[in-house]
């Protein structure tokens, strides 16, 4: 065992299984197992089951979790399954209206990279098609590789909305090139993105909006994220389960703690990749991270909204969380580029 008195962290088995933190001293090392590590789904020691995501200040097991989505699943007071975008167009029609701005100039851009995601894809058309704040936005759709079915889906959603706009990209790209690609698609001040297995509550881009729009200092607003490990529950059941984070604030230090904050879905300003740039395109999973520490380090200011509205799927098999996958080999690499800041 380590040299702590923990049963549930082994110092040399959490060394040895995770490559990209074994540059830590022992201190450093335990502190990331006890403020990311579990919510990262990294296994303390050989005998435990490995953690998920957190629940209050508790972490459960998958097994854990399973249990308790049964009874969430169970309750007939919540809905069943998510709205999908056909959902919405047998509701409406095809002759549905075009979404209409009150202004000729979009609030925000949603950032869209979508790759073999037909799996999700209904169902996240649908979810931005709810927001309350859809037709102040524009959505910029980078499609790479499409089947047939993909390109049926979202040219019917470009051709409902006239706040659609999507490339198709017949080349391999990453996703950080296609988040470029598509924030060169608008000009709309503010940015933010949506991965087609993640899910946003129906005020999500509003409340974000406001918080850009009453905090005039502030360069970046994020929240608390809801955790699921079933993308098809939809916002009522993900809220009920009560998985969700209790991030500290976006700093220098807590970057370079390994912790990504803001993490998943939040919204900034375009002046930053004006002046910073854009997202690295030489990495496949961390970009986002490194895109962060490079604002933070220049001194620009990050808040915490009050109001959670954004569920991120925890995706065993995603490139950020597989074992052989580019999310445990390259935060070595943002962390060597910024080891002056330590």
């Amino acid at each position: 065992m380590s040299n702590t008195d923990r049963t549930d962290f082994d110092e040399a088995f959490y060394r040895a299984t995770y490559e990209d933190l074994r540059h830590l001293d022992s201190r450093a090392l335990l502190d990331h197992w006890v403020r990311t590590g579990k919510a990262e789904g990294r296994q303390g020691s050989p005998q435990q089951e490995m953690p998920i995501v957190e629940l209050g200040q508790a972490f459960i097991t998958r097994s854990e979790w399973i249990e308790r989505a049964a009874e969430v699943r169970a309750d007939d007071h919540l809905p069943d399954g998510r709205r999908t975008f056909t959902d919405w167009m047998r509701t409406n029609g095809p002759s549905a209206e075009l979404a209409v701005r009150s202004s000729p100039v979009p609030r925000a851009v949603v950032l869209s990279s979508l790759y073999r995601s037909i799996d999700h894809l209904d169902a996240y058309l649908g979810n931005l098609a709810e927001q309350t704040a859809f037709a102040e936005c524009d959505v910029c759709i980078v499609s790479v590789d499409p089947v047939d079915a993909e390109c049926e889906l979202i040219g019917a959603f470009a051709d409902t909305f006239a706040n659609v706009h999507v490339q198709y990209s017949d080349e391999r790209i990453g996703i950080y090139e296609a988040w470029n690609t598509a924030a060169s698609m608008s000009d709309a001040p503010y940015l933010t993105n949506a991965n087609a297995d993640d899910l946003r509550s129906r005020r999500s881009l509003e409340v974000q909006i406001a918080g850009l729009d009453q905090n005039p200092d502030a360069d970046v607003v994020f929240q608390d994220i809801y955790l699921t490990l079933d993308p098809s529950m939809n916002w009522e059941q993900i809220v009920a389960m009560g998985l969700r984070t209790d991030f500290p604030d976006a700093t220098v230090s807590t970057l370079l703690s390994g912790l990504n904050v803001p993490h998943c879905g939040p919204m900034w300003r375009r002046s930053l990749h004006d002046e910073l740039g854009g997202f690295d395109e030489g990495f496949e999973s961390a970009a986002d991270w490194e895109f962060w520490i490079r604002c933070a380090a220049a001194g620009k200011t990050f808040l915490k909204l009050d109001e959670p509205s954004v569920a991120y799927f925890v995706n065993s098999d995603g490139m950020s969380r597989r074992r052989d996958g580019p999310g445990y080999t390259e935060p070595a690499l943002v962390l060597e580029r910024y080891r002056h800041l330590l």
